[in-house]
């Protein structure tokens, strides 16, 4: 009655008359009738009874969050769910499968609002054209998943045509099976069980067949050497490669044992030097102890012009302009390239040389500019010419000699007085010879026509038999004009005749081989020759 007047009494309460809801759902004392819970149907109810909005009702109303699925239903659902309702009434999500069938072989989904589809469940096709083999056919069998069906091919003895039987080879046996792409059943000669097993080969040995045999079932095999097989050993640093020979094997027995002379000495630059490598010394890879070098950056100076310098050392060198440049290598380190620093200095060398000098560079390294060195003898004659003469060269000026002589220190001009021969003009006119004056008129001296007795030298090749000299020698001889007279004689009355003849002094023995050409031996030979030669009487 209080409700029929618009009047809201909570009287239940749940020890007095409770009014039970669902889970989804909870009870409301007042409840306005002019406005009905929301449902998935909204929008197809019909107008309302103005007298009936007059009236508050109680009753169960959806949890927040959910709303009715509909008018006449107590099921209060999430909003989402309006979008189906499957064949079992129960409301479904946008995108949502499920199982129609107890199986569950059957499934459909909620496509679009209130349009629901069935669902394909992939299976494979389970009927294919053909069977790939000849002689079978296509069985549909259940395989894993239930809802699914597979093909299985199976063997049809009666589509099989009757296979003729070989006669098989004393070493071969007759085997029963299926060839290709047929499953029907087919005989063929096939080898069986050699007696003989097949040889287990060594290291380095291939396994061969001998040619004869090739075609037979059970083949001879052999095992054949072949080096290159072999497996190689990689020796370290200080050891060298050892290899045994043993003729029941085809490889050698190899081993490295220890040869420190195995390990390269390495060639250092000019600025570089060799020191110990202490990380090989200390490695585990040095087994032998061996001692092994490495090349590192020496304490040095380093240029391209100049090469490689020592701390200390000094080059100097002079320009064509006559400017020395002086480059002394620091115990300064050089950042940059790690190489101590060349400081450099020039200094001008103002040296002008004679006609007969020349500048010669200094010998010490360290020195910076040279010396002129006479290279030549400048001299200067009484009429007032100069003269340059070469080292090696005489000539006689003011009744004095004169010599260019060469020294380690350069051309000298060594001047000497002429000391005259003595003359004995009496000799002089008995070899037929006259006074003339040499040396420039300094001096008087005996000018003989040149044939007078003398030492002369023979070329002759000596014969002795049928021997001879193999090519001619020099034999000294006596030639020459001697004086002779005929002179008057008073106490004889008569004219005194004598004459000198030109002959040796003394002799003196001189060996010579000859060649025997009859039985090609060589001889000596003894020859005598003069010491000297003398006009003497005969």
């Amino acid at each position: 009655m209080c409700h029929k007047f618009h009047v809201c009494i909570e009287w239940r309460r749940s020890d007095y008359c409770p009014f039970l809801c669902s889970s989804d759902s909870t009870y409301q004392a007042c409840v306005t009738a002019c406005e009905p819970p929301k449902t998935c149907q909204d929008g197809i109810l019909r107008p309302l009874d103005p007298e009936h909005c007059q009236v508050l009702g109680e009753g169960c109303v959806c949890s927040e969050g959910t709303i009715l699925h509909r008018h006449h239903s107590a099921l209060c659902i999430p909003e989402a769910k309006c979008a189906c309702t499957d064949s079992m009434g129960v409301p479904r999500a946008l995108g949502e499968t499920w199982n129609s069938s107890l199986s569950g072989c059957c499934q459909h989904q909620c496509k679009a609002p209130d349009t629901i589809v069935p669902v394909d469940l992939g299976c494979p096709d389970p009927r294919p054209e053909s069977c790939p083999r000849f002689g079978e056919v296509a069985l549909l069998l259940p395989t894993k998943d239930p809802c699914c069906l597979r093909t299985v091919c199976e063997c049809d003895p009666d589509l099989c045509e009757a296979e003729l039987v070989p006669s098989c080879r004393q070493d071969q046996t007759l085997i029963a099976g299926r060839l290709g792409d047929s499953c029907c059943t087919s005989y063929f000669c096939a080898c069986g069980d050699c007696p003989d097993p097949i040889p287990e080969c060594q290291e380095g040995e291939a396994l061969t067949v001998h040619r004869n045999t090739m075609e037979l079932c059970c083949p001879l095999y052999q095992c054949v050497c072949e080096s290159f097989r072999c497996p190689q050993v990689q020796c370290g640093l200080g050891t060298a490669l050892v290899e045994v020979w043993s003729p029941d094997r085809c490889c050698p027995y190899k081993s490295c044992e220890c040869d420190c002379d195995t390990i390269p000495v390495p060639q250092c630059h000019l600025w570089e030097k060799s020191q110990l490598d202490e990380e090989f010394m200390h490695s585990v890879d040095n087994v032998c102890g061996c001692a092994k070098y490495e090349c590192v950056k020496a304490p040095v100076c380093l240029s391209r012009e100049l090469g490689v310098m020592q701390p200390g050392q000094t080059v100097v060198e002079l320009s064509a302009d006559g400017v020395c440049h002086t480059s002394r290598c620091t115990a300064v380190l050089d950042p940059l390239t790690n190489f101590y620093q060349i400081n450099t200095t020039s200094v001008l060398c103002d040296i002008h040389c004679e006609a007969n000098q020349e500048y010669q560079h200094p010998r010490d390294l360290a020195a910076c500019c040279g010396s002129c060195r006479n290279v030549s003898c400048l001299f200067t004659f009484p009429n007032g010419t100069t003269s340059l003469f070469l080292p090696g060269a005489s000539w006689i000026a003011d009744c004095a000699r004169h010599h260019c002589s060469s020294t380690p220190l350069g051309a000298v001009l060594v001047r000497s007085p002429i000391s005259c021969p003595p003359l004995n003009e009496t000799e002089c006119a008995k070899v037929g010879g006259s006074v003339v004056p040499s040396l420039e008129g300094c001096c008087r001296t005996c000018k003989e026509d040149g044939r007078s007795c003398k030492k002369v030298t023979i070329r002759m090749t000596i014969r002795k038999s049928e021997c001879r000299s193999h090519t001619p020698v020099n034999l000294v001889s006596c030639d020459g004009r001697c004086p002779s007279a005929s002179i008057y004689n008073y106490n004889i009355n008569t004219y005194a005749r004598f004459c000198k003849c030109c002959r040796e002094v003394g002799l003196q023995r001189r060996s010579v081989q000859l060649f025997c050409a009859t039985n090609a031996t060589w001889v000596p030979y003894t020859v005598q020759e003069p010491t000297d030669c003398a006009c003497q009487w005969s």
